[in-house]
């Protein structure tokens, strides 16, 4: 599943794109053609995409964002744009969602939601009202993080770091990485955790998430190019291979309540 870096730079891209300009209209899987407006703004909010989209301006009146289109891609979901001649004109059994301006299309596949909703129904959506801060927030509140990650009570650290209502945004592979920086064993309990510790592993995994925003490789959900080098991961995907620390063998086993895969090095990371 992509995680909040995917997804935050994928609502950059349609930002770029789209904000301030006027779409033709909109398709949403169950709810056919809808008509078109103007993009107000794309963001994310740790896994989730959302779209404000307004009625068409009127002059000397600036847009205001009534309605909202909020996407999930899941496990699957892709985006895509399409232009001139290679626009898909029918949809597929994969087509979750399109804009289309002109002779472009985005195009929305697999995603696990796609819906439109009214702007006031965000703060008592049933997935989004209970995320906590997303973790690339420019402004993250760490004390409410950390709030929310005392309350949790989770058995591990390495489920409390990807528990979305503590923080939205971190996934498998980061909650990996920011463990092994910060020397910590997955399976450690959060209470045996300092708050300095619990803030280091959400301060780590923030400016893990936010290097790769910058220098991520392409990624097969959303189709940007990588600009620059990135050092790639410390042990995520990497079982067997020799610590980059001490030179021990990358473990990698099943853990917490989705039993997940996760790395670790057994001698950085004791228990």
């Amino acid at each position: 599943m992509p995680e909040g870096d995917t997804l935050f730079r994928a609502a950059r891209w349609l930002d770029e794109q789209l904000a301030g300009q006027a779409i033709d209209a909109l398709w949403i899987r169950g709810r056919g053609v809808l008509p078109g407006g103007q993009v107000t703004e794309a963001r994310a909010l740790g896994k989730h995409v959302l779209v404000g989209i307004a009625p068409a301006p009127k002059a000397d009146v600036a847009p205001r964002a009534e309605a909202v289109l909020h996407f999930h891609l899941g496990m699957y979901g892709k985006i895509r744009r399409y232009d001139g001649t290679r626009v898909l004109t029918r949809e597929t059994a994969a087509t979750s969602l399109w804009l289309a301006r002109g002779e472009a299309r985005w195009i929305v596949f697999r995603a696990m939601t796609a819906e439109l909703l009214r702007r006031t129904a965000l703060v008592d959506h049933p997935q989004l009202a209970r995320l906590g801060p997303d973790i690339l927030a420019p402004r993250l509140d760490l004390g409410e993080v950390l709030a929310r990650a005392r309350a949790a009570h989770r058995a591990t650290i390495a489920d409390l770091l990807v528990d979305q209502a503590v923080s939205a945004g971190i996934g498998n592979r980061w909650k990996c990485e920011a463990l092994f920086h910060e020397r910590i064993h997955p399976e450690t309990p959060p209470e045996r955790l300092r708050d300095d510790q619990l803030l280091a592993l959400f301060r780590s995994a923030r400016e893990l998430m936010a290097e790769a925003v910058q220098f991520g490789g392409r990624d097969p959900h959303f189709p940007t190019p990588r600009t620059a080098p990135w050092g790639g991961s410390l042990v995520y995907g990497r079982e067997g291979k020799p610590c980059l620390r001490c030179e021990a063998p990358i473990r990698v086993a099943r853990m917490g309540d989705d039993a997940r895969g996760v790395w670790w090095c057994a001698r950085c990371q004791r228990p």
